[in-house]
């Protein structure tokens, strides 16, 4: 059954793994799930070197 109050859950953490992949070049986001709820969710980002340009796309660069 949906509630209210589930569906804001549900948009509330499903709105934070959005933004999380959308920032990302290259990474993981994972969901943690505790008791069929979502409690935590982990971004880890990976920065890659461009050899022929020599940039680096940091973390800084992608948020807006």
């Amino acid at each position: 059954m949906k509630t209210v109050e589930n569906e804001k859950y549900i948009g509330d953490w499903l709105s934070v793994v959005q933004r999380s992949v959308g920032a990302l070049d290259f990474g993981v986001v994972q969901i943690i799930v505790h008791d069929s709820k979502v409690v935590q969710i982990e971004r880890t980002e990976k920065v890659r070197f461009d050899g022929r340009q020599n940039k680096v796309k940091s973390e800084m660069e992608v948020e807006k």
